[in-house]
């Protein structure tokens, strides 16, 4: 199962963060604000004439999963600690787990405290999730994750 992290932050912060956490050996790769822009503005893509394409935006998402080898939504799980973000991942079909908050009105398929609560909420995750690394990174997930299936 490969595991990209999808972030609005530029590539530089994301590394940053991901080496900070000894994590960063963990992903195939970071899809952040440079390369989804990159590929919005060869696609000729704009929000509300705006340049900017970010989460929580649909078109980010379909940007992402393209970035991520082309992956489908139906066969990729998001893990996020934004409701908005969770609920548009969730609207456009991908796995949406919500972390970090519990009992909060947010359209998704799981929400959970903690990265710990992985094993317990999503076993099928367990053989390609390092508990170790988990329990390093703060339990947190400031930046979307993407772990794509490939069927």
């Amino acid at each position: 199962m490969e595991k990209y992290v999808f972030t609005n932050a530029d590539r530089c912060h994301a590394l940053k963060c991901l080496d900070l956490m000894d994590i960063k050996d963990c992903f195939q790769g970071v899809i952040c604000f440079e390369s989804i822009m990159e590929t919005a503005h060869e696609m000729g893509i704009s929000h509300h004439n705006k340049p900017v394409i970010c989460k929580p935006n649909r078109m980010a998402f379909e940007i992402a999963l393209s970035q991520a080898g082309g992956a489908s939504a139906a066969t990729t799980a998001f893990f996020d600690d934004s409701t908005r973000n969770i609920a548009s991942a969730h609207h456009i079909g991908l796995f949406s787990v919500l972390v970090g908050r519990t009992g909060v009105d947010c359209a998704s398929h799981i929400q959970m405290e903690s990265m710990l609560s992985l094993p317990s909420h999503l076993p099928w995750l367990l053989q390609v999730v390092d508990d170790t690394a988990l329990e390093e990174s703060n339990n947190s997930v400031e930046d979307g994750v993407l772990a794509v299936e490939k069927a």
